[in-house]
């Protein structure tokens, strides 16, 4: 038998086919035939549940037994069997933030077989991850009430959200999802009283966090703020959050109080010179009178 056992933020889809022309299935099952010494010879079989195995789903994984006549048929033959299969991500999935807490969401996979023999255990670790932001002013003062919106790598699609449980008491908003209801859905996120909110169900990649609404009296961000998740296979960084090009562990965002001027050479500093240069020229035909009334 084989056996199949995911923690609870994987699903099990129903249809590994989903979006192809192939039959709808749950497993994609081959029998591969391999003849070292006949390469002409190799050949694999499609294996199909109800005749060659029998398929046990269960919420947290699945069973498959091989069918006696299957077996008997193979006996004496050299095969490998190659099963495919695919599980998705769920609201319950463990989320990664940083380095200091990595969180897997784990597939195991065994075999039984013979007289009470159990396999090694095969293990798959599937990760999504989070993005923390804080918003402040000054000497990292917190900011309630700024509102943000994200968007994917293409910094022109919104990313869609649905507000889920507070972490650690900060408002966190995680990736809208298959199953969500429609009438959650968010786009807005908005900073409570500590200045903070966390982003959720995120893969790896490049984002964009645009300020849509400052708190009253303060500057808002005129430029998205670049975000980007990578991993790495192995090693001591596994996870890095970037703002920018600098490493992180949480996204800062700092505003700053008054009205926004207008920019270097823009129209607001021009007519400030040309103001200032009539002065000095008015100045200097002043004094030039007075002294040409002098020397009459």
């Amino acid at each position: 038998m084989l056996h199949d056992q995911m923690q609870k933020g994987l699903k099990l889809n129903e249809n590994y086919n989903e979006g192809t022309q192939l039959a709808a299935t749950t497993l994609q099952m081959y029998a591969i035939y391999d003849d070292p010494d006949n390469p002409e010879n190799d050949f694999y079989d499609l294996l199909k549940d109800g005749t060659h195995y029998d398929l046990n789903k269960n919420d947290d994984g699945f069973t498959v037994t091989f069918r006696e006549d299957f077996l008997k048929s193979h006996e004496n033959l050299d095969y490998n069997i190659f099963v495919s299969y695919s599980a998705t991500l769920t609201k319950d999935a463990a989320i990664t933030f940083t380095n200091s807490n990595v969180e897997a969401n784990e597939n195991k996979t065994w075999l039984t077989y013979g007289n009470d023999n159990t396999s090694n255990d095969a293990k798959t670790y599937t990760y999504t991850f989070g993005v923390p932001v804080f918003k402040y002013t000054g000497a990292k003062k917190p900011l309630a009430g700024a509102q943000f919106t994200l968007y994917g790598k293409d910094n022109v699609t919104q990313i869609e959200l649905i507000q889920t449980d507070d972490i650690n008491g900060v408002p966190t908003y995680r990736k809208f999802i298959k199953g969500d209801n429609n009438k959650d859905k968010v786009t807005n996120i908005k900073t409570n009283a500590k200045g903070k909110f966390n982003i959720t169900g995120l893969d790896v990649g490049t984002y964009y966090l645009e300020e849509t609404e400052a708190p009253k009296g303060y500057n808002r961000l005129t430029d998205r703020i670049e975000v980007t998740i990578s991993k790495d296979v192995d090693g001591a960084t596994f996870v890095r959050l970037l703002q920018g090009t600098s490493d992180t562990d949480v996204i800062n965002v700092e505003n700053n109080t008054g009205t926004l001027l207008p920019s270097t050479g823009g129209m607001g500093t021009t007519l400030i010179y040309l103001i200032g240069g009539a002065l000095v020229l008015g100045s200097g035909f002043v004094l030039a009178n007075k002294k040409r009334a002098k020397a009459k």
